[in-house]
C-alpha cells in the first residue's frame, strides 16, 4: 500500500500516455469509498504544475452482485471498471480489485494521485494503490461478453482431438 494521510503518489512514465490502469489496494471490501480512493492529476512540465483529470464525488452500490457505479465526479470517468476483488494474503489487507481503466484527452508523462473527495468525506483521507500502469487500447474498451480468443478455441479443440484419438486407440486393440 502506498500513499497515506493525504500525501501524493507521483507516477512517471518514460513516454507520455493518455491511457492508464489503476490497481486499487482494497482494505475495506464492499465500501464504495474504498473503490475510488484517489483523485488523478496529469502534468507534462516536469511535475511542477498539474491538471485535474478525475475526482469521484459519489458512488452508488454495492448492488446485489457487489458492483459499484460511479455517480458524480469531476473530469473523465473510467472507461472500464473491474468490480471483482482478488483476495489478499489471508486478511482484509492487501486485496486487489476494482481496477479502473482511463483514457484521457491528453497524454501525460507525470500523474499525481491524491485522496479523492469521496474518500475525504468519509474521514479516511487515505490513498491506497497497488500499482499504476499504461493500459493498452483493448483494455479500455468496455466488453460485456467474455468471448474466448481464437487460440483458446484451437487449444481446447486440439486437446479434445488428442483425447479422442487416445480413447479410440485404447479400445481398438
Amino acid at each position: 500500500m502506498i500513499g497515506f494521510n493525504g500525501s501524493p503518489v507521483d507516477v512517471t512514465f518514460g513516454t507520455a500516455t493518455n491511457q492508464i490502469v489503476v490497481f486499487d489496494n482494497i482494505d475495506h471490501p464492499g465500501q464504495a469509498w474504498d473503490v475510488f480512493q484517489y483523485e488523478i492529476f496529469g502534468s507534462n512540465n516536469g511535475g511542477s504544475s498539474f491538471t485535474q483529470l478525475f475526482d469521484p464525488k459519489t458512488v452508488l452500490g454495492p448492488d446485489l452482485s457487489g458492483n459499484f457505479l460511479l455517480n458524480t465526479y469531476d473530469g473523465t470517468a473510467p472507461t472500464l471498471l473491474n468490480n471483482y476483488v482478488t483476495p489478499g494474503p489471508g486478511s482484509s489487507q492487501g486485496n486487489v480489485g476494482y481496477e479502473e481503466y482511463f483514457t484521457f484527452a491528453t497524454s501525460y508523462n507525470y500523474y499525481r494521485f491524491l485522496p479523492s473527495t469521496l474518500t475525504r468525506q468519509t474521514g479516511e483521507n487515505e490513498l491506497e494503490l497497488s500499482a499504476v500502469g499504461i493500459a493498452t487500447p483493448s483494455q479500455t474498451i468496455v466488453d460485456t461478453a467474455e468471448t474466448p480468443e481464437p487460440v483458446s478455441f484451437l487449444m481446447a479443440f486440439g486437446g479434445l482431438a488428442v483425447l479422442f484419438t487416445l480413447h479410440r486407440r485404447r479400445f481398438a486393440i
